[in-house]
């Protein structure tokens, strides 16, 4: 099983979940994802780490709800999760998202900031000859 996972970041100016689609929050994030500092972005990227860690080892890992997702989240200036978006409709990925929503992240930068976390649990290819 190979596990990527993609971090992305961008600046914003406060949203919510009811204002804003899946697809603008997501825009969001890609765009602005060479806003922040490489060290800011490993920072970031460690502590999502820890909430992956923390949703695998919570959320039901069956092989038929391994479907790829990615949930979007926006962060305020104190780490709390403001809001949550989520493209994937497999039951992994709601789990994950209930364990984004309850989670605190150091902000980078100045908050709100949107951080995106992209999971694909496809398996691992042959090498080619």
């Amino acid at each position: 099983m190979k596990l990527a996972i993609g971090v992305f970041f961008a600046i914003g100016l406060g949203a919510s979940a009811d204002t804003i689609s899946f697809k603008t929050a997501k825009e969001l994030a890609d765009a602005n994802e060479a806003a922040l500092s490489s060290q800011d972005a490993m920072i970031l990227a460690r502590e999502q780490g820890t909430v992956v860690q923390s949703a695998l080892s919570k959320c039901s890992m069956e092989s038929e709800n391994l479907a790829s997702f990615v949930i979007v989240a926006e962060v305020d200036s104190s780490g709390k999760v403001l809001a949550t978006w989520r493209d994937g409709t497999s039951l992994v990925a709601l789990c994950f998202q209930g364990i984004v929503s309850k989670s605190i992240l150091t902000p980078p930068v100045a908050g709100p900031f949107f951080t995106s976390f992209q999971m694909d649990f496809s398996t691992s290819s042959k090498p080619s000859h």
